[in-house]
C-alpha cells in the first residue's frame, strides 16, 4: 500500500506541475491573444490613416492637376489675347495711317477752296468721292492706296495749296476719284 500511496503522490504532484504549466500556457495564451487583439486593432487604425493619407494625396493630386489645366487655359488664353491685341494695334496702326491720309486730304481741299473761286466745282467731285465711300465696298487700305497714288502724282504739292493750280488740284481730285472707281470695280469683280 506504501506503494500505491507514493505513485499516488507523484501523480498527484505531477498533476499539479501539470496543471501548473497548464494554468502558465493559458496565461500566454491568454496575453498573446491580447497582445493579438492590441497589434490588429493598431494594424487596423493604420491602415484606415494609411487610406485616407491615400485619398488626401489622390484628391490633392486630382487638385494640383486641375489647377494644372486651368493655368495652361489661362496662359493659353494670355496668349491668343497678346496675339490678337498685337493685331488690333497693327490695325490701328493702319487706321490711324489711312485718318492722316484723309486728314491731309480734306485739309488740302478745304485750303485749295479757299485759295480760289474756281475750286467751286469741286464739291461735286468731293460728293462722288463721298458717294462711293458711302457704298462700303471700298476698304480703307485700298482707299489709303488710291489716295497715296494720287498724292504721288502731285509731286509733293500737297503742303503747299497756293502754288497749286486749279488744274493740278481738279487733277488731284480727278485721278483720286478714278482710283476710287478702279478699287469698287476691282472689289466688286472680286464679290461676284
Amino acid at each position: 500500500m506504501a506503494m500505491f500511496d507514493d505513485i499516488s503522490k507523484e501523480l498527484e504532484e505531477e498533476r499539479k506541475v501539470f496543471e501548473t504549466e497548464m494554468r502558465k500556457i493559458k496565461n500566454d495564451r491568454d496575453q498573446l491573444a491580447q497582445r493579438t487583439s492590441e497589434f490588429n486593432k493598431r494594424l487596423l487604425a493604420h491602415e484606415e490613416n494609411r487610406v485616407e493619407t491615400n485619398n488626401r494625396i489622390q484628391n490633392a493630386l486630382k487638385k494640383f492637376q486641375i489647377e494644372k489645366a486651368r493655368t495652361k487655359n489661362i496662359e493659353k488664353e494670355i496668349s491668343n489675347l497678346k496675339e490678337s491685341y498685337s493685331l488690333l494695334q497693327v490695325l490701328k496702326s493702319e487706321k490711324d495711317r489711312s485718318l492722316r491720309y484723309f486728314t491731309q486730304f480734306y485739309t488740302f481741299l478745304n485750303s485749295a477752296v479757299q485759295c480760289s473761286e474756281e475750286f467751286g466745282d469741286i464739291n461735286d467731285l468731293i460728293s462722288r468721292a463721298d458717294a462711293l465711300k458711302s457704298l462700303h465696298l471700298v476698304t480703307v487700305s485700298n482707299l489709303s492706296k488710291a489716295i497715296m497714288n494720287t498724292y504721288h502724282r502731285l509731286d509733293g504739292h500737297i503742303h503747299k495749296p497756293s502754288s497749286v493750280s486749279v488744274e493740278n488740284a481738279l487733277d488731284f481730285i480727278m485721278n483720286y476719284i478714278i482710283d476710287l472707281e478702279q478699287v469698287n470695280k476691282l472689289l466688286l469683280q472680286e464679290q461676284q
